[in-house]
């Protein structure tokens, strides 16, 4: 470490999120038939993203062919792990046998997809697989959201309803999956890391679009826009609520004019995964909104220093939960503090170049009695860099300390400009501590 910060703190950090880029893919029809509406979709995630600070990438219908994506991906191997990588198509969706026949493979149908009959297709198609190889080999932070029928795995028919976004083999015997021509190569699978992945449909359902756009880009625009503060999984909550009405509201709108929309039904349910599962935390602003400009650097200010010292009988312990204290960059951190005083306030602070950032705050009395002892819990921090020793300090006050005007606020650095008093806070530590702990802990790569 010498930085243990909240997951938001680290997302907001404009130096990590040095840059976001977008490759938006869009596929109308599948060699001039199965027409979609799916530029509209393109012009929906387009705003939507270049109001994030995203820099868009493109490729749409006759230049999105597998060729231009497998280039495309590759250009975006040369971003950091302090970048970010955005994926969206929209398109047909579709399912082919595996290598070996027993699996199948879920794919994206590209401009230069090709049959080599009605029940099998020859080639021209980007595989869940092959995506996962692209995905693994970028650094940067990824989102990749995709809105296509089949398209829950994706990440790793011909339909009788127009409005479909999916092809599958005429000869209804197969199902819904097509036979794979020897023609297309099969790839190893990769876990890409640092993804969160959001497919309109699960992979035995087909999503649904409309003149108006599709259903599922709709309504994930429009909770991105009006809930911006809400996290990744109550976003997966709300989408599972929203693409029924949505579908019949469009449907309604269409009546007149497309007719044959009124089918339209939305039966059909958004998946979401990310690698790790904490990622399901982090704030919908922390992607689609652009990061505040850094406030002007000041003067380095005269350091602080806590000191410690030994009580004749220890009342507060801290610990790492799952007792290590080696992690590697990324990993989370849990801190678990026990105290037998049972009223005060509990700090949580930690040592960053001499001086002290602010962790967390908790209010004994709030917290349940067992067996004589508070037990606290903090969590939602992750070990990053730089690399080496950090240390955690756990304090009990009898009074809250005075830090700032306004709120203290997660990863608050703690200098002596910010007091309300001439009393810094070593000297409010001195005079109202009751226990206090710090815990050495080490980060590597």
């Amino acid at each position: 470490m010498k930085k243990i910060l909240l997951l938001l703190a680290i997302l907001l950090s404009s130096t990590l999120w040095a840059e976001k880029h977008a490759l938006l893919v869009g596929v109308n029809s599948v060699k001039g038939d199965l027409q979609l509406f799916t530029d509209i979709d393109i012009k929906i995630m387009e705003r939507l993203l270049t109001r994030g600070g995203f820099k868009i990438h493109k490729l749409l219908n006759k230049k999105a062919s597998l060729a231009n994506i497998r280039v495309s991906l590759k250009n975006f191997d040369s971003l950091t792990s302090n970048d970010t990588f955005l994926f969206y198509y929209t398109g047909h969706g579709a399912k082919i046998k595996g290598a070996n026949h027993k699996k199948f493979d879920n794919i994206f149908v590209l401009s230069s997809t090709y049959f080599s009959d009605a029940n099998t297709i020859g080639g021209g198609i980007l595989t869940d697989k092959e995506f996962s190889k692209y995905l693994y080999n970028i650094k940067a932070k990824k989102i990749t959201i995709v809105d296509s029928c089949y398209s829950g795995t994706i990440y790793k028919s011909i339909s009788s309803p127009k409005f479909t976004k999916s092809i599958a083999p005429k000869n209804k015997g197969l199902g819904q999956i097509f036979n794979r021509a020897k023609t297309i190569p099969s790839f190893k699978s990769y876990r890409a890391t640092n993804l969160i992945n959001i497919s309109a449909s699960h992979d035995n359902q087909r999503s649904e679009n409309s003149p108006e756009g599709s259903i599922f880009t709709i309504a994930l625009d429009r909770l991105i826009r009006k809930y911006p503060n809400i996290t990744f999984s109550k976003l997966n909550q709300k989408l599972q609520t929203q693409i029924k009405p949505i579908a019949r509201e469009i449907a309604h709108k269409l009546e007149f004019s497309y007719p044959a929309y009124l089918g339209l039904e939305g039966k059909f349910k958004p998946k979401m995964y990310t690698a790790p599962s904490s990622l399901k935390n982090l704030a919908l602003k922390d992607i689609f909104l652009k990061p505040k400009p850094k406030p002007r650097v000041k003067p380095k200010p005269r350091p602080l220093k806590i000191v410690l010292e030994q009580k004749t009988a220890p009342k507060l312990t801290i610990e790492t939960s799952d007792g290590e204290k080696l992690y590697k960059e990324g990993y989370t951190i849990t801190f678990d503090i026990i105290s037998t005083q049972k009223r005060g306030y509990l700090y949580l602070f930690e040592e960053k170049d001499e001086n002290y950032s602010f962790l967390g705050e908790k209010e004994l009395s709030r917290y349940q009695l067992i067996k004589g002892k508070r037990e606290c819990q903090f969590d939602n921090i992750f070990a990053t860099k730089p690399f080496g020793k950090t240390v955690a300090y756990a304090v009990v006050t009898k009074q809250k300390l005075k830090i700032h005007k306004k709120s203290i606020t997660k990863d608050f650095i703690i200098t002596e400009e910010f007091f309300d008093e001439e009393v810094s806070l070593a000297q409010q530590i001195k005079k109202e501590r009751v226990a206090g702990a710090k815990l050495e802990l080490f980060v590597t790569k």
